[in-house]
């Protein structure tokens, strides 16, 4: 009689299954790890938004000769440059969710 060799090529289903199991368990702790990153970048770009916002406002303030306290509202355009305009009673601060717009005050 001949003896059959088998032929072992591949993993068993218990191998594959503890892989997955592996994969999902590093998904579940990188989701929140990169969601809670996310939301810090948005913060940072508000955060810078505004200081940009600010010193442009400055600049303008300045150039400009005003004395006195005044508003400017700016906006960030499609090419990331900040667009001021004199401002109104708007609130000091980023006005929408997507934090490219809002009110700057200088000269106090």
């Amino acid at each position: 009689m001949k003896n059959k060799v088998k032929n072992k090529k591949g993993f068993t289903l218990a191998e594959l299954l503890v892989v997955i199991a592996i994969l999902a368990i590093l998904v579940a702790v990188a989701v929140p790890i990169f969601t809670s990153q996310l939301s810090k970048a948005h913060e940072s770009v508000k955060e810078a938004n505004l200081r940009a916002a600010q010193v442009a406002a400055m600049v303008k303030y300045l150039d400009e000769g005003e004395t006195g306290p005044k508003k400017y509202h700016y906006e960030v355009d499609e090419n990331k440059n900040i667009v001021l305009t004199d401002g109104s009673s708007e609130d000091i601060g980023p006005s929408d969710e997507n934090d490219t717009s809002g009110c700057v005050q200088v000269g106090e």
